[in-house]
């Protein structure tokens, strides 16, 4: 069906013409005349799963507020027999009838409106949780021989019900990162499945997490040294002694490093001892680099600053530990004062404090990647533990394609990326690029639809007539 025109409303929304050419679509009356009747096409019907979504077509009415939508949706599913499923990430909740402009019983005109007031307004529903729920109330609709007409204006509530390209399922059997359970108690008990407490208060029984919005800073290279090793040793009781880690499934905790497949090498047998083994063995990697540099014209280190997996191997092999990262930071602050009596190297105390800066600094981001392996589940948690701009870098660690599209207090969409990416072991832009890929059958990015077709009517309010217009897509 090809929605041609349609209504024009001069200063008041009591009129609505609709004019449709039809097509040969399975469950649909044909017909050319103006949609005048109530109850005009009406579908067959049938058990509904999700597959039989692709024979269906899709009716939203979509734009701004105050463009009258409401009344619109609510006309359109007179004429059509149908119901009104909501797409409004606020109205979903309960007790903000006011503050929402919610639908009155007088506006809904006898027509049942669906995921309006639905959610307690201390709960969380996220994108992924109005998807699913959603989706059953159309499958729902669409059996009852009814119409569904999606009405709202949260864009990514639309499309999620309309393009079929959130991403689903997961690797090596872990839950798909996007579930919601039959309770509705996906996010934010501030406990795992093993009653494990990951509230916010929890990580900041460790130092590195009290004050993340302050960087700990240094004037010399001494005071650098001594800094690099508190934070090393608040790093490594973090992963030795926060009981969430040990529990930690072994396969998402190796997607917190990027490039892990490429790594040959035994790992220690649990989740702690590896983190242990890799912050020992990245200490004496970039100790041991800064070291050889001193005694260079440029003074520069040649060295990773990040904790990689290859430090997890290297430092089970080698069985590293604090006694390795203290001898080596005394040699290196020794020879930083001997080189420094030197006039031609007055600068190099100032480049081994930043260079040890710069280590410590990666060490807070590794233990923070390690957090956010233990929070795929708690958005919340996450986004008041880190800070926007701490979430986008870790995003960009992950899926530097997917991040630089995203604004730093995007925090859902940021932590999306991260989420995806430690589930999954894949990025986002690819998983996204592989499913467009495999939809149209070629290099040219298509979007899936869930449906057969989808007829959008998008509304804007003309601000000098006050009419309003509507644009078919």
């Amino acid at each position: 069906m090809f929605w041609k025109k349609v209504f024009v409303n001069p200063k008041r929304n009591n009129y609505v013409a609709l004019t449709a050419a039809a097509a040969q679509n399975p469950g649909f009356a044909s017909t050319s005349s103006p949609c005048r009747t109530r109850c005009l096409f009406r579908l067959d019907r049938r058990e509904m799963d999700s597959k039989s979504l692709k024979d269906r077509p899709l009716f939203a009415v979509v734009g701004c507020t105050g463009t009258g939508k409401t009344k619109l949706g609510v006309r359109l599913a007179q004429e059509l027999g149908g119901e009104v499923v909501s797409a409004d990430s606020i109205q979903v909740y309960k007790g903000l009838d006011v503050a929402t402009n919610k639908a009155t019983d007088e506006e809904m005109d006898g027509v049942p409106h669906h995921m309006m007031g639905t959610v307690d307004w201390r709960d969380e529903c996220n994108v992924h949780q109005y998807r699913n729920e959603a989706l059953k109330i159309i499958q729902d609709i669409y059996s009852r021989g009814k119409v569904p007409v999606v009405v709202g204006g949260t864009s990514y509530y639309i499309e999620s019900i309309i393009y079929d390209n959130l991403v689903q399922g997961s690797a090596a059997g872990e839950p798909e990162p996007d579930a919601a359970d039959d309770d509705d108690e996906q996010d934010d008990d501030e406990q795992d499945d093993d009653g494990d407490d990951l509230s916010v208060n929890a990580f900041r029984e460790y130092a590195l997490f009290r004050n993340v919005n302050d960087v700990p800073t240094a004037v010399t290279a001494m005071g650098a040294g001594r800094t690099y090793v508190y934070v090393l040793s608040e790093a490594v009781r973090f992963a030795l002694n926060m009981t969430a880690v040990g529990r930690l499934p072994f396969r998402r905790y190796r997607n917190t490093f990027v490039g892990v497949d490429n790594v040959a090498g035994p790992w220690p047998p649990t989740v702690g001892e590896c983190e242990a083994a890799a912050l020992y063995a990245h200490g004496v990697r970039v100790l041991d680099a800064v070291a050889e540099a001193v005694g260079r014209t440029d003074g520069e280190p040649d060295v990773r600053y990040e904790v990689t997996a290859e430090d997890v191997v290297v430092g089970h092999l080698k069985r590293y530990g604090f006694a390795d990262i203290h001898s080596r930071l005394d040699d290196l602050l020794t020879r930083v004062k001997k080189v420094s009596r030197m006039a031609a190297n007055v600068d190099v105390d100032a480049k081994v404090q930043a260079a040890l800066c710069r280590a410590h600094a990666e060490l807070q981001m590794r233990t923070q990647r390690l957090t956010l392996a233990l929070l795929v589940d708690h958005e919340r948690t996450a986004v008041d533990l880190l800070t926007p701009a701490a979430l986008k870098a870790h995003a960009a660690y992950f899926d530097p394609v997917a991040a630089s599209a995203l604004h730093p207090h995007n925090t859902r969409k940021v932590f999306r990326t991260i989420q995806i990416y430690l589930v999954r072991g894949k990025q986002k832009s690819k998983l996204f690029e592989e499913q467009r890929t495999r939809v149209s059958g070629s290099d040219v990015p298509v979007v899936a639809l869930r449906f057969k077709e989808v007829h959008m009517m998008w509304l804007t309010c003309d601000a000098v007539s006050q009419n309003i217009i509507v644009l078919i897509e």
